[in-house]
């Protein structure tokens, strides 16, 4: 009843999520601006296993008043029944008890959600057609705020599978940008290529995608594709042709605006060149070479087109960079040993991003942090959450935490999987996609929100699907 109040919609069928047919459509979705523990107190009350709900009323109603109240979820296997002969209450009793409980709920959201939301109680729809959804006094920047307050896993979820259907005008982009980039060898010649598809969330709250189309054709394994800042271009990792001087992994680039365009090599370098990425004002592209000096990775940037190429790292084995939104920290993945942690350096008086100094221990406190072993980090496009996937022995689970707290406030998503990998958040920060196997080994690209939940599998496919990579700017 609260959830219908404060979205205007019903939530999914509970037989049907339990089937695999629907999902709780995400509240934020519906009520833009409505804040996190808020969303997540909604999700763990309709969870469809009683064991991951709460224990209390009095827990579910903390939860929507304290955002650092922590619930115990319910356990419905300690308590002893016992059988109790009662009389039955009389017809009418129970419509009145009916009667009463409506109008609780009622009044209850009315004192209630003041107190809970930004701006006081929503504005209700006028009637059960109406589409309209409630409005509440709220910046759209909010909609990207806290993911949990602790390092509590998740409730655990069995993932489900999106099928991939046709899209209708019933359905409804999900997060806050255009395409998924993707890298799968589905097509007829087995070469690893580069795919898009959309997402989205259909009438019952499914998740489901358009067709994927195949965007490269030529004969070369391709990995790690990474867009521009608008949506224009996509650059990747790949072998070219010798004869064109192609001396291993170079970093290319691959204009969507001009389709009849061929990539271009933008590297030419000795060794190996991978995980390339954008800086978020479009200027830069970072990226790690292993091979032109020694076989220690080293991170390297350059112009769009290839031009003013710089070395960032010296003595250190460095790879995977990634940029803060306000460009001022270059974060990245260094090997000590035979552990990787998360370091930083950090842009300081010059109006291009070198000469960097020594990396830094991302985490201040400590010289290795609180992450454990980090690989496949990315930052959400507000900044405020980095997800990895943290190593344990041969197993791979990701985690999100907040970056203003170096690692302190970090959650598990990932608990009942163990080969997850390359999370990518979606450019509204509500989403994750990441790549797991599915049960016959298979890597799969599947989805989460930025909580953990409606973990699905997107693609459900006989190949390889891996490294999904979120289009930014505008939708194409």
């Amino acid at each position: 009843t609260l959830f219908h109040l404060l979205t205007g919609q019903r939530p999914a069928d509970s037989v049907e999520r339990a089937l695999g047919k629907a999902v709780l459509t995400p509240m934020n979705l519906l009520l833009p601006g409505i804040p996190p523990h808020i969303q997540k107190a909604f999700e763990q009350a309709l969870d469809i296993h009683p064991e991951n709900r709460f224990a209390s009323v009095d827990d579910f109603i903390r939860s929507l008043l304290d955002p650092t109240f922590q619930p115990k979820q319910a356990n419905l296997g300690i308590q002893a029944t016992r059988r109790v002969e009662k009389k039955a209450a009389p017809k009418g009793l129970w419509i009145g008890l009916g009667i009463l409980l409506l109008l609780f709920l009622g009044a209850a959201a009315f004192l209630i959600l003041p107190h809970i939301l930004p701006g006081g109680a929503p504005q209700l729809a006028q009637s059960p057609t109406d589409t309209a959804l409630p409005v509440i006094a709220s910046s759209a920047t909010e909609t990207a705020t806290e993911i949990m307050p602790s390092d509590t896993p998740v409730p655990s979820i069995t993932p489900t599978e999106a099928p991939t259907l046709s899209p209708t005008p019933a359905m409804e982009l999900i997060g806050g940008g255009g395409k998924i980039a993707f890298i799968s060898n589905r097509s007829s010649d087995g070469l690893y290529q580069i795919w898009t598809m959309n997402v989205f969330l259909d009438q019952n709250g499914a998740l489901v995608t358009d067709e994927p189309q195949q965007l490269t054709f030529d004969a070369f394994d391709k990995s790690q594709p990474a867009w521009s800042p608008d949506g224009s271009k996509i650059i990747y990792s790949a072998d070219g042709p010798a004869d064109a001087g192609s001396q291993g992994k170079e970093i290319w680039i691959l204009d969507l605006d001009h389709p009849d365009v061929p990539a271009r090599n933008l590297t030419y370098m000795k060794g190996d060149d991978y995980d390339p990425i954008f800086s978020p004002n479009g200027e830069y592209i970072a990226f790690t070479n292993k091979g032109k000096f020694t076989d220690t990775r080293q991170l390297y940037f350059m112009k769009p087109d290839g031009s003013d190429m710089r070395r960032l790292s010296i003595d250190f084995d460095e790879f995977s960079p990634f940029w803060t939104p306000d460009m001022k920290t270059l974060l990245n993945v260094i090997q000590v040993g035979s552990h990787t942690y998360l370091f930083k350096h950090v842009w300081e008086g010059d109006i291009s991003p070198t000469p960097f100094p020594t990396p830094r221990p991302f985490d201040p406190t400590t010289i290795f942090g609180q992450l454990g072993e980090v690989t496949d980090p990315a930052i959400s496009p507000d900044g405020k959450y980095i997800a990895y996937s943290r190593i344990v022995g041969k197993q791979y689970q990701i985690y999100s935490m907040e970056t203003r707290t170096f690692g302190e406030k970090k959650v598990l998503l990932t608990s009942d999987t163990y080969n997850n990998r390359w999370p990518e958040w979606s450019p509204d920060n509500q989403w994750i996609v990441y790549t797991n196997k599915d049960v016959n080994g298979n890597e799969e690209l599947f989805i989460m929100t930025s909580t953990g939940l409606l973990q699905t599998n997107l693609t459900n496919n006989p190949a390889d699907d891996r490294q999904a990579a979120w289009q930014l700017g505008v939708i194409k």
